[in-house]
């Protein structure tokens, strides 16, 4: 897999695809990354072993698992960009999944990955989620999904180590049908 020029990406986003790519490809997937380029399409496409095409968004969260409180954490799943005045993030992405990791307190990653239409649906069906703006550029706005949400969706939860490494699935089965 080819990296992105950074100029592009931050770096928290070129660690998580390199983790995710690092991961699939234990499992027998050939991953790509996204052309050079401001591309909101995908980030990872990847080959599965039967040679069926995923294509999946990939977020890293360094700060959200330190920032948590009595009451759990929360997703940032963006939406619109404030700057440009349109959809943006999960209103634009072509992904068939999208993979959330957040950076655990022990140095080692929780990986989410969940349908991204599903996701998706779920948002825009429950107006309770409350939205704010990023706070790192200030230029786009977005659910705040909190864990406490995850039992009303379908993903799949699975703890890596520092380089990508297959740890413990800590929630549900995980298969090598990663597509699913």
């Amino acid at each position: 897999m080819s990296p992105r020029t950074s100029n592009v990406l931050n770096k928290n986003g070129e660690k998580g695809e390199a983790l995710l790519a690092n991961y699939l490809t234990r499992l027998g997937y050939e991953c790509f990354s996204a052309p050079p380029k401001r591309f909101p399409d995908w980030d990872i496409k990847a080959i599965t072993p039967e040679g069926r095409t995923v294509l999946i968004e990939v977020k890293l969260d360094v700060t959200g698992m330190f920032l948590r409180n009595k009451n759990g954490f929360n997703f940032y799943i963006e939406m619109f960009n404030t700057k440009q005045f349109e959809p943006s993030g999960i209103f634009k992405t072509k992904s068939d999944k999208y993979a959330y990791f957040f950076l655990m307190p022990d140095n080692t990653y929780r990986l989410y990955v969940f349908k991204t239409r599903e996701l998706r649906n779920f948002l825009c069906e429950n107006v309770d989620i409350p939205t704010t703006g990023n706070s790192v550029e200030g230029n786009a706005a977005g659910w705040l999904l909190p864990n406490t949400s995850l039992p009303k969706i379908n993903h799949t939860l699975i703890k890596l180590d520092r380089e990508g490494e297959y740890v413990d699935s800590l929630d549900y089965y995980i298969s090598n049908d990663y597509s699913s």
